[in-house]
């Protein structure tokens, strides 16, 4: 559901990865020079905009392909007059690269004359060492894995050359979580200037300036059936691998499929960990061979590196909606109004506010039973408890339907319903309580609140009103 306050209804106190990571370090950037180029800008003026970057105290950053990362680094040379000279170059070699990751790395430290400063998993050098001390990649929770040889050793990279500023590589055609990718992200200090590139954009400019790319690119897998995509890291497959001797895009689909022609052909559009990445169509997003056998999206770069005091996720979400027409204009399309209960009530304002922060709403399904089950995320970030919207009849109600939120007899949100389902309560109730028991109080409210589940995505804006007040003597 997508979800818009109507009010202000209550204040809250108080470096590229080949995988590589890459990170670069300097001082003193202004944010006011990059500007987000306007949605659906021309390639031209996209990398105009990107171009405008000035790379005077700037961390950098570039997540995916090492393409990213030249690109960026070119952009910087231009205008920067060797500035990008002071940066630190970071990468991170998770242990579980392909090898060809690891030549395209060298390639580029290369073609730049910057050695990157590597980081390893803690305490281990080879990938025996990793299994011996972690385990094996395939036996841990992708939570654990993720973190111990993406997160913490990229953590302490950008502590050590004490970045302040990132660019990075994202694109918001690369996956779900990057679809409302700002080019600016304010809270993270985290400047992304190719988030409105398309991929035909990045290979034409890899083509152009001559970039590095990594030589798996280069192969073809033909077979006479397709090959489920969580079934394709497994060895001794039944396809044909062929090294078509340049990158996939420069060849015709003629020159990929072979003759006589392979019923289906599958290519690798990125590279992530060998255990985590798969070949998929050449038509396919690059995305779509990463994570196949796991519900995120994400490694954790993006959505788990934090620093003290930041708000859980990275950045606080503000789902409030600055203009008043706007906001009558969405409360007028709403199919049925809401009167909320004292805890639902409590749930968006913490939702609108930010206090419930990554969420952008109440959890789907997918969501709710990761939480359930892991206490995390699908993208692995902690959360203890589900965040739903209890309903106890769904009659009439719809995908896509606006529903007006009230609290005490006045507008408080509108929610756009993304989903409707049934939650099993009694499993939640003895994997987040321990204990399916009426005894127990919130076991209790909890069964006597069973019904349909609407999730939602929110925003809204603010306005001047009263914090609510509740009763301590119910908390």
């Amino acid at each position: 559901m997508g979800l818009v306050p109507m009010e202000r209804s209550i204040s809250i106190q108080s470096p590229l990865v080949f995988q590589p990571q890459i990170g670069w370090s300097c001082r003193e950037f202004d944010p006011a020079t990059p500007e987000s180029p306007r949605p659906g800008a021309r390639a031209s003026e996209r990398r105009s905009a990107s171009d405008s970057v000035t790379a005077q105290g700037f961390a950098l950053r570039a997540a995916g392909a090492p393409r990213g990362f030249s690109s960026l680094q070119l952009k910087a040379e231009r205008r920067s007059g060797g500035a990008e000279r002071s940066m630190n170059l970071v990468a991170i070699d998770t242990l579980h690269l392909f090898p060809t990751t690891l030549e395209c790395a060298k390639l580029v430290e290369a073609k730049y004359g910057k050695n990157a400063m590597w980081k390893m998993p803690a305490g281990v050098t080879t990938t025996e060492e990793f299994i011996a001390k972690y385990g094996d990649c395939e036996e841990m929770d992708s939570a654990d894995f993720d973190f111990v040889s993406k997160v913490e050793p990229f953590q302490r990279a950008l502590t050590e050359c004490q970045k302040d500023i990132l660019i990075t590589g994202r694109r918001m055609d690369q996956a779900a979580q990057r679809i409302s990718l700002d080019v600016w992200e304010e809270q993270k200090k985290t400047l992304n200037p190719m988030a409105n590139f398309s991929w035909q954009d990045i290979i034409e400019y890899v083509d152009k300036e001559g970039v590095p790319v990594n030589g798996g690119h280069n192969w073809a897998f033909r077979c006479d059936a397709p090959i489920e995509a969580t079934s394709r890291h497994l060895p001794n497959l039944p396809w044909t691998k062929v090294d078509l001797g340049k990158p996939f895009w420069q060849c015709s689909e003629e020159q990929i499929k072979g003759s006589p022609a392979a019923a289906i052909t599958y290519v690798y559009k990125s590279f992530g960990d060998m255990h985590t990445t798969v070949p998929v169509e050449p038509h396919e997003s690059e995305r779509a061979g990463r994570f196949v056998r796991q519900a995120k999206t994400e490694c954790g770069i993006h959505t788990r590196t934090t620093s003290a005091g930041a708000p859980h996720g990275g950045s606080l979400v503000d789902l409030m909606i600055k203009d008043p027409a706007d906001a009558k204009k969405m409360a007028a399309g709403a199919a049925k109004s809401i009167e909320l209960n004292e805890r639902q009530a409590c749930d968006v304002f913490c939702l609108l506010s930010g206090a419930f922060s990554p969420l952008h709403g109440f959890m789907d399904e997918t969501t709710y039973n990761s939480v359930v089950k892991d206490m995390r995320l699908p993208e692995k970030q902690l959360f203890g408890l589900p965040v739903t919207f209890d309903l106890p009849e769904v009659d009439g109600l719809k995908t896509g339907d606006n529903l007006l939120l009230k609290w005490k007899g006045e507008d408080v949100a509108v929610l756009e319903a993304s989903s409707i389902w049934q939650p099993n309560k009694v499993v939640e109730a003895k994997e987040c309580y321990g204990t399916s028991s009426l005894e127990h109080p919130t076991v209790a409210s909890l069964v006597q609140e069973i019904g349909a589940v609407a999730d939602d995505r929110a925003s809204g804006r603010r306005r001047r009103r009263p914090v609510p007040h509740y009763g301590q003597s119910q908390y």
